[in-house]
């Protein structure tokens, strides 16, 4: 049994009102993935007088298959809602047309299938409809003759068909599930990125101007994308429609400026032999780049208790530094390298021992530490030593030999410290 295809690719009205012909059919590959197809519109009108089975275009699209392995070709196509369940409603009413094999758009000639049996006229208990194995019949419709379903076809390789689905009643998703034993050529393969890292391109607005906007080089990851396939042609697209159509490809993919802040970009993988394609997609990022709101003062901080170091919180800085820029996306962080190769953990209660220190600061985006500006202040730790005595602060004392002292009263040593540290504060306290 051939592998099933399964087409299940969600397609709005503005892509089939552009893409719904035969110059412009989809190629069908082995495991391309296409959801909840939709048709809308007509096009050029290609199917009157092309066919045995009464009908012409409604909301038709179009494909080609190109067969790589021989054999028996049929499918199933199931209408469906949005969310791509099944719809049973039998009003929906899906034809469909096949020509070849090895046609050419204008000189399609007559189709070899067709079915245009209506589900409710023909009292059917199905809407579904498509080619198999037990029919016999190659032809059916319109209205109320068949059962929906006409014989399958004997295919071999490098012949190439068209598979035309229309909708005349009703409206409705669908999606084809092909059958037999026929295989189609393989699309190229997107190469996934490596574990734990993306294709993704985040770049920082650097041009100064704030608006989310700058240059990226799309083909930056092409090589990996493409990893060792050969004749396969690239381009990138800013929609999946114009990717899986092949319109419109963004005209310069090295110099690319995006047009919101967070993009996708869509790229189309295309073998140049097979014309089988395949479409993978990324996001690009510009995002802001902070400012220093203001220059932050120096810090001048005493030392109280005089042992060398003292508690600081730098982080009353921020305000200076942030300004208005909200704090949930942008963060400040504190470093006493230029190079920021470590960081302060605890700017909050951080411990200054040098007389003299500079501290570094950088306000980061918090989607992406390599957008930040940077700058510095510096703390001055005071230390206050011991006044010297002058002739203006010295305080008179008496020998203790001139001291009424009680008797069995004794000066201990404690006794004495505790006086010259009170002495000490009191001489601090009169400066």
């Amino acid at each position: 049994m051939r592998k099933i295809l399964v087409l299940l690719l969600l397609i709005n009205s503005f892509y089939l009102s552009s893409q719904n012909d035969c110059s412009d059919a989809l190629i069908v590959c082995g495991n391309s993935g296409y959801q909840d197809l939709n048709a809308t519109g007509v096009g050029v009108q290609e199917l009157s007088g092309s066919n045995t089975c009464g009908s012409q275009e409604n909301n038709s699209l179009w494909f080609q298959v190109n067969i790589n392995t021989g054999g028996k070709l049929g499918f199933v196509l199931t209408p469906t809602f949005s969310d791509g369940t099944t719809n049973t409603d039998l009003a929906i009413d899906f034809d469909f047309f096949i020509f070849g094999p090895d046609v050419n758009c204008g000189a399609i000639g007559q189709a070899i299938r067709c079915s245009t049996t209506n589900p409710q006229a023909a009292g059917t208990t199905s809407n579904l409809t498509g080619m198999n194995s037990t029919e016999t019949d190659t032809a059916e419709g319109p209205g109320n003759t068949g059962n929906n379903f006409v014989r399958e076809l004997d295919v071999i390789a490098g012949e190439s068909y068209f598979v035309v689905i229309d909708r005349p009643i009703g409206t409705s998703n669908f999606k084809i599930d092909w059958t037999g034993t026929a295989t189609f050529n393989d699309p190229p393969d997107a190469n996934p990125p490596v574990a734990g890292t993306s294709y993704d391109i985040l770049l920082c607005d650097s041009d100064g101007v704030d608006d989310n906007s700058t240059k990226f080089d799309l083909t930056l990851n092409e090589t990996s994308i493409l990893d060792v396939q050969t004749g396969i042609s690239v381009s990138y697209h800013t929609s999946n429609n114009d990717a899986i159509t092949n319109n419109n490809p963004i005209p310069n993919p090295l110099d690319y400026e995006n047009i919101s802040a967070i993009q996708d970009i869509f790229v189309r993988l295309t073998n140049i032999t097979t014309l089988c394609f395949s479409v993978t997609d990324f996001k690009i990022n510009a995002f802001t780049v902070p400012q220093i709101a203001s220059q932050p003062g120096n810090l001048t901080i005493d030392d109280i208790d005089n042992d060398g170091d003292e508690i600081v919180d730098l982080t009353v800085q921020n305000p200076d530094i942030l300004g208005a820029q909200d704090i949930a996306e942008f963060e400040v962080i504190y470093s006493t390298e230029a190079t920021f190769s470590s960081v302060i953990p605890n700017p909050v209660n951080y411990t200054s021992n040098v007389s003299l220190e500079t501290i570094y600061f950088r306000v980061v985006n918090q989607n992406n530490a390599s957008c930040y500006s940077e700058g510095s202040f510096t703390i001055s730790l005071i230390v206050n030593q011991p006044p010297e005595l002058t002739a203006n602060n010295r305080v008179a004392y008496c020998p203790l030999s001139q001291v009424n002292i009680a008797p069995n009263f004794s000066i201990t040593d404690q006794m004495i410290q505790e006086l010259m540290l009170f002495m000490f504060k009191f001489l601090q306290d009169i400066q």
